[in-house]
C-alpha cells in the first residue's frame, strides 16, 4: 500500500468513526436514551456501598415515585433498598448584626445589636429505592448493549492481545458488574466470561487500550472511555471486525457533554496508542504464522509508528477543517 492509499484509508476510517458517532448523537433513539437516564440520582459513595451490600446485582435504582414517572411500577412485595436521603430544614439563630462592611452594628450603649437569622441546615433520613429488576412496565430505551457472533481469527487475535498486554495478564472470569476491567495494581486485564467472540475481542482491546493509556488517570473518566473505545474500534476494523453497532453509541454516551470539536480532539489524540498496539499484534501473528506478513524491523519508534499509519486518525489541517464543517452542519 503506497503512502497515498494509506492516507486515504486512514482518513476514511477516522471519518467513518466520527460520522457514526455524530449519527448516534442526532438520532431520536439517543435523545430518548438521554432523557430517560439523565434524571437518575447520582448516589454518594456511602449510598453506593449501601446499595451494593443490600443488592449486589443492582443496575439502575430510583425511588417509588420516580419509577412511576418513568412508566414503570414497583412490583408488590418487593423489598426496598435502604439509603440515606438528605433533608433540608431551617433553624433560627441569634447572630450579631453587621453593616455592609462586615463590622458589628452597635446600639447606643456600644453593645452589639443582635438579630434573628434563618439558616438552612441538613440532616438525613432513611429512604428506599428499587432496582429496575424490581419493576414492571415500559421498557427503557437502550443502546446496543453487546456484540454478537463469531470473530474471524478469534484465537489468533486473543493470543496477540495477551502478547501485547504484557506485563499485564489477560484472563476470563465471572465479572458481575461489567464486561471487563483493567486492574493496574495487580497488572491484570479481566474479561467477562460467557460473552460472544466479537464482544470478547472488542472488550479485550478496550481494556488493553486502558492498560497502555491510563495508568496515571489524569484524564477525566469520559476522556478515558472515549479513548479506549476509539482504539478498540480502529484495531478491530483493521482485522476486519465491525464493532460500530456497539462502539459508536458507547463513544456517544460518554461524549454527550462534549462539543463536537472536543470529541474530535480526543479521538484524534489516540493514534499512537492504536498504532503501537497494532504493531505488537501484527508482530506476534508474524511470529506464530510464517504466512502472515511481518512488519518491518523496528529501527526507531517513529518508523514503527509510520509503519502503522494506515489506521491513524491524525488529520492534516485541511482534513480537520473539512470534517469539522460537516459535523457543524
Amino acid at each position: 500500500m503506497n503512502p497515498e492509499e494509506k492516507k486515504v484509508k486512514k482518513d476514511l476510517l477516522a471519518e467513518k468513526l466520527l460520522q457514526g458517532v455524530e449519527e448516534v448523537f442526532t438520532s431520536q433513539k439517543f435523545k430518548d436514551y438521554l432523557k430517560f437516564y439523565s434524571s437518575f440520582y447520582h448516589y454518594s459513595i456511602r449510598n453506593t456501598i449501601l446499595i451494593f451490600l443490600q443488592k449486589p446485582d443492582a443496575q439502575l435504582v430510583a425511588g417509588y415515585e420516580s419509577w412511576k414517572k418513568k412508566g414503570r411500577q414497583v412490583r408488590y412485595g418487593e423489598k426496598g433498598i435502604q439509603i440515606f436521603c438528605p433533608v433540608n430544614y431551617y433553624v433560627k439563630l441569634e447572630v450579631t448584626k453587621r453593616d455592609k462592611n462586615g463590622n458589628p452594628v452597635l446600639d447606643e450603649n456600644g453593645d452589639p445589636v443582635k438579630e434573628i437569622r434563618k439558616e438552612q441546615a441538613k440532616t438525613f433520613r432513611v429512604g428506599y429505592v428499587y432496582d429496575i429488576s424490581q419493576t414492571d412496565g415500559k421498557d427503557p430505551p437502550e443502546l446496543a448493549s453487546e456484540l454478537h457472533g463469531e470473530a474471524r481469527n478469534y484465537e489468533s487475535i486473543m493470543a496477540g492481545i495477551r502478547h501485547a498486554a504484557a506485563p499485564f495478564s489477560v484472563s476470563f472470569e465471572d465479572v458481575p458488574f461489567a464486561k471487563g476491567y483493567c486492574d493496574f495494581a495487580q497488572q491484570k486485564i479481566v474479561i467477562k466470561q460467557g460473552m460472544s467472540e466479537m464482544q470478547s475481542v472488542k472488550t479485550a482491546l478496550h481494556e488493553l487500550a486502558h492498560s497502555k493509556l491510563h495508568e496515571s488517570r489524569e484524564e477525566s473518566r469520559e476522556t478515558r472511555e472515549i479513548e479506549a473505545e476509539s482504539v478498540a474500534y480502529m484495531i478491530a476494523d483493521h482485522f476486519g471486525l465491525d464493532t460500530s453497532d456497539y462502539s459508536f453509541p458507547y463513544i456517544a454516551s460518554w461524549g454527550r457533554s462534549l462539543k463536537p470539536e472536543e470529541l474530535l480532539e480526543i479521538i484524534s489524540g489516540i493514534s499512537n496508542a492504536a498504532k503501537t498496539i497494532l504493531y505488537s499484534l501484527e508482530e506476534y501473528q508474524a511470529l506464530e504464522d510464517p504466512s502472515h506478513a511481518a512488519p518491518q524491523k523496528i529501527i526507531s519508534e517513529q518508523e514503527q509508528l509510520d509503519k502503522l499509519d494506515s489506521i491513524s486518525p491524525v488529520f492534516d489541517q485541511e482534513n480537520r477543517n473539512q470534517i469539522q464543517e460537516e459535523m457543524n452542519r
